[in-house]
């Protein structure tokens, strides 16, 4: 059956060019989730992934694909933002605290292909200092030993954005919109396009 939705379509187009840099994927597409949707399928994914690990010889890992380069709401410390195809007046979201541990778990890779994607890093981070504050002051006898910060194992492993905080993403009819996605599926494609945009252009 062929993919009908614009989001079906990408979504297939996306599942193709992954799966020829690793065949066999276990792929779970959220078209126009809802918040609960986003975050219950993350969940059971990276969850699944634990237990194959566990089970078996191989590591099995989790990683998260976020791309929106859409009119909806960019990116930031608090939020993912998705579009809506339905008939809700607002976009849906994932908050970054069930994104990066929700219920103890993260996914090892997190890829952001979006305007603003480094606002995610930068809450990472905030997060790892935060846990690493919090680590020093029970060492020395605080009573923040009820924290409920992440432990280092339930942060991502891996993150890959496309930009920095508040920075928007190259634009040009020659390219494809999800450039970075394109730089990572197919990186000799994109550096011949380059290539041609960048002599054009002088």
């Amino acid at each position: 059956e062929k993919p009908h939705s614009a989001g079906e379509r990408i979504a297939a187009a996306l599942d193709a060019a992954f799966s020829r840099l690793r065949p066999n994927l276990d792929v779970k597409y959220c078209y126009d989730p809802t918040a609960d949707v986003a975050r219950e399928q993350l969940r059971q994914q990276v969850t699944a992934a634990r237990v194959a690990s566990e089970k078996g010889p191989k590591r099995h890992r989790a990683l998260f694909y976020y791309c929106s380069h859409s009119r909806v709401q960019r990116p930031d410390q608090n939020a993912l933002y998705f579009p809506t195809q339905s008939k809700r007046p607002t976009s849906a979201q994932i908050t970054l605290a069930d994104l990066l541990h929700y219920e103890g778990i993260a996914p090892n890779t997190i890829v952001l292909d979006s305007p603003s994607a480094g606002s995610v890093l930068k809450r990472i981070h905030s997060d790892q200092r935060a846990r690493n504050a919090a680590s020093h002051t029970r060492g020395g006898g605080g009573a923040a030993g009820g924290s409920s910060l992440p432990r280092a194992s339930d942060t991502p492993e891996f993150f890959l954005g496309s930009c920095s905080h508040g920075e928007g993403l190259p634009n040009h009819p020659l390219l494809p919109s999800d450039i970075f996605t394109s730089c990572l599926t197919s990186p000799l494609r994109m550096a011949v396009l380059w290539f041609i945009v960048k002599h054009r252009a002088s």
